[in-house]
């Protein structure tokens, strides 16, 4: 994990500590919030990361940003450390952990299909229903297509990897056979 990654996610962490899962989703949709709104203006990015504007000038910067926002004061000092902290460039990071954060919150399991060609939509809900039988309820499926897979398919998530191509199947038959003999 990269050094900006293991600073966000740390400090998203302690962000919400203690905190039900509405509170931490409300506070997760504020940080998407206030990011977007820092991606989508650039004079303020600019203006954030100047070393010609001082350190209360950024802060009343961004106070003035999140109060139309109504964003809370906590994610506020998020944002007022990242720039203190030279992080600002790091915003498009924050976005995508913060989404992967709520996702995992909400339950959403994120997959990648990888196959030989495109499975279709009867192929895709058998698969899906399949995923639910095992524990997963909320899923969200990526095709990529690899000509290199002759036959079967890789379903990777995050922490787990379904291999069912016959490349895999051919080397566990040959693994036990030498492991017979």
């Amino acid at each position: 994990m990269k050094t900006n990654d293991l600073f966000l996610n740390n400090y998203i962490h302690s962000l919400l500590n203690d905190k039900d899962l509405s509170e931490q989703l409300d506070l997760l949709d504020q940080l998407l919030i206030f990011s977007r709104v820092l991606i989508g203006h650039d004079n303020l990015r600019l203006f954030l990361d100047s070393p010609l504007m001082s350190s209360s000038d950024k802060n009343v910067a961004l106070e003035n940003v999140s109060k139309p926002l109504n964003i809370n004061r906590t994610v506020l000092n998020f944002f007022i450390t990242l720039v203190k902290n030279k992080r600002l460039r790091s915003i498009d990071s924050l976005v995508l952990l913060v989404s992967q954060k709520k996702d995992r919150l909400n339950g959403l399991k994120c997959f990648s299909l990888v196959s030989a060609s495109a499975f279709n939509d009867e192929q895709n809900a058998l698969l899906k229903k399949k995923l639910n039988d095992l524990g997963h309820k909320s899923i969200e499926l990526k095709q990529f297509i690899d000509p290199t897979v002759v036959l079967g398919f890789k379903l990777l998530s995050d922490n787990l990897v379904y291999d069912l191509t016959l490349k895999t199947m051919i080397e566990d038959f040959k693994h036990k056979v030498s492991m017979s003999n």
